[in-house]
C-alpha cells in the first residue's frame, strides 16, 4: 500500500473514530440555580485577610461581633496584636463605621481559633492606628473609587504582605465585590495605590 492510499484510508476512517458513539442531546431544563445561605448574613460579617501557613493571603470570615445592619455595634477587643484608637469623628454612621471596625479587628490580630489553624499576621505589634476616609478621594481607571487609609506608623517599611492585608481588608470592608482601590499613607509618605490581588 503506498503513502497516498494510507492517507486516503486514514481520512475516510477519521470521522467514524471521532464520533465515539456519543449522541447529542438537547438542553435539559431543571429549575432555578441552587443558592446557599452563609451564616452570618453578609451585613453582619467581616472579612479579614490574614497570612496562611503557606505564607499567602487568606481571607477569614468572622461574624460582625454584634454589628447591626448599619455597621453599629461593639468595637473589637484589641489583643496582643495592637491597640486601636477609633475616633467618633471617623466612625460616622451606617456603613462609614464598618471599615474602621473591620480594620480594628485586623490590627488586633488572629484570634485563638485562627492561630490554632496556623493563621498569622504581618502587621507589626504595638500601637498601630488606621483611619479610613468616608468618601472616595478620587476615581481611578475604569471608574474604580480610591479610598484613603491613614496610618499613624510608617507604611513604606511595612512588609508587602502586611500592606496587602490592610489593602484587602479595607477593600472588602468598603465593597463586598472588591471593586475599590486603596491609597495607604503614613507619616513617612505613601505606598502606590493598590487593589486587592485576590479580588
Amino acid at each position: 500500500m503506498n503513502a497516498w492510499r494510507r492517507t486516503a484510508l486514514a481520512a475516510a476512517l477519521l470521522p467514524a473514530l471521532g464520533a465515539c458513539g456519543i449522541q447529542g442531546t438537547d438542553v435539559v431544563e431543571s429549575g432555578e440555580a441552587a443558592s446557599v445561605v452563609v451564616d452570618p448574613p453578609p451585613a453582619l460579617r467581616m472579612t479579614l485577610f490574614l497570612v496562611g501557613p503557606d505564607g499567602r493571603l487568606a481571607p477569614v470570615v468572622r461574624d460582625g461581633q454584634g454589628m447591626d445592619q448599619g455597621g453599629h455595634g461593639p468595637y473589637p477587643t484589641p489583643t496582643a496584636g495592637g491597640t486601636v484608637d477609633l475616633r467618633e469623628a471617623d466612625v460616622g454612621r451606617g456603613q462609614e463605621g464598618r471599615p474602621m471596625k473591620v480594620l480594628a479587628a485586623l490590627v488586633a490580630g488572629p484570634d485563638k481559633r485562627e492561630r490554632d489553624a496556623g493563621l498569622r499576621t504581618r502587621i507589626p505589634d504595638g500601637r498601630f492606628e488606621l483611619y479610613v476616609s468616608d468618601n472616595a478621594v478620587r476615581t481611578g481607571e475604569y471608574g474604580v473609587p480610591t479610598y484613603l487609609v491613614r496610618s499613624t506608623r510608617p507604611v513604606k517599611t511595612l512588609e508587602p504582605l502586611a500592606v496587602q492585608q490592610i489593602v484587602c481588608t479595607t477593600v472588602f470592608a468598603r465593597d463586598p465585590t472588591g471593586l475599590v482601590s486603596i491609597s495607604l499613607n503614613g507619616p513617612d509618605g505613601s505606598v502606590p495605590v493598590q487593589t486587592c490581588p485576590v479580588a
